[in-house]
């Protein structure tokens, strides 16, 4: 009877000491970076502390309800001051990491997308890797790149937080380029049919030459760019980054390509203009998203440098647009175009 008794008052003390913890867990979860600046510290207090008194100061207001009642008042900046004064870091819930198919290859191969995903997030940053098999450098050099993205899953799969950050990693956009192809001038480059990805993605774009290269798509003319779209369209990310190898250059929005030159000495080469019609970023920067096309310094990915940028990436609630275009009709009836 008292081996019972004990037991018993043992599992009440568990069951209240697991009550007690409850809510310091889910307010601490709710917690932390209310300015935006991908920290947790003092400046978060203060900031906090004068927009409570309407001062002219911007904060993440959907995280600032911090003991979750409904109102975000002088009781949530005390539970503040006590989370800085603990030690307490900010989290932006449980971190999830999935995997979606979005598509199939022309070969019927499943196209693959890493779904990084907190729990509370206020951006989405899509990062697309190996939409080209051959990069010209040597054969298969894409793999280079598909390797470098699972690097990229891995350094943020065992992450505390992701600053309220959705990451989505496709590491093989032409897996059939990749494991089947032979050339970097037609099939490998391209997909299966000899279509080049990357440049199937613009109503405007009929004929490019390049060489010995000769491509003639149509919009959306590839699986594997219509589950790029549709991929996007599904998403919303508010960033797109696709990477190449091997000139060490980038195309595309300025504030991102500032990223990459100063973590990898990578050079912007231009912003966006007409002339890249086609191309799947220069698409995606026109739907409103921050996008960027980056080629690699010669021969390989220096996974410090570059995951540097990737974390200023995640980090940088200020390089999202600052609102999303309206998006040209034409783009909802593109397979109907010939």
């Amino acid at each position: 009877m008292n081996r019972i008794s004990s037991l018993s008052r043992f599992l009440l003390f568990l069951m209240a000491a697991v009550i007690l913890l409850l809510p310091l867990t889910a307010a601490s979860a709710s917690s932390g970076d209310l300015n935006g600046d991908g920290l947790f510290d003092n400046q978060d207090l203060e900031d906090f502390r004068a927009w409570l008194v309407n001062e002219d100061v911007w904060i993440q207001e959907e995280l600032a309800d911090l003991d979750g009642d409904g109102r975000i008042a002088a009781s949530d900046l005390v539970l503040l001051k006590s989370y800085l004064a603990q030690g307490i870091t900010p989290e932006d819930g449980v971190i999830t990491v999935s995997q979606v198919v979005y598509g199939q290859s022309t070969n019927g191969r499943d196209l693959v997308c890493t779904v990084i995903e907190p729990e509370r997030y206020n951006r989405t940053v899509l990062a697309v890797f190996g939409i080209h098999g051959f990069e010209g450098l040597y054969d298969r050099d894409g793999q280079a790149l598909a390797d470098a993205a699972d690097a990229l899953i891995d350094h943020y799969a065992e992450a505390v937080t992701m600053h309220y950050c959705r990451l989505l990693v496709v590491s093989c956009a032409n897996p059939d380029g990749l494991l089947d192809g032979t050339s970097a001038d037609g099939f490998g480059r391209c997909n299966a049919k000899g279509i080049d990805i990357e440049m199937d993605f613009d109503a405007a774009y009929v004929r490019r030459k390049m060489g010995t290269r000769n491509y003639t798509p149509f919009v959306f003319s590839s699986n594997e760019s219509k589950a790029l779209r549709d991929l996007y369209n599904q998403y919303a990310p508010d960033i797109v980054l696709d990477f190449h190898g091997w000139s060490c250059q980038s195309l595309g929005d300025a504030p991102l390509a500032d990223i990459f030159t100063d973590e990898m000495g990578i050079f912007h080469d231009a912003n966006f203009s007409d002339k890249y019609h086609g191309w799947f970023t220069n698409w995606t920067h026109k739907q409103g998203a921050a996008s960027l096309r980056v080629e690699f310094p010669e021969g390989e990915v220096p996974t410090e440098t570059f995951f540097s940028a990737m974390d200023r990436i995640v980090t940088d609630t200020d390089l999202t647009s600052t609102g999303r275009y309206d998006k040209d009709p034409r783009f909802d009836t593109f397979d109907e175009i010939v």
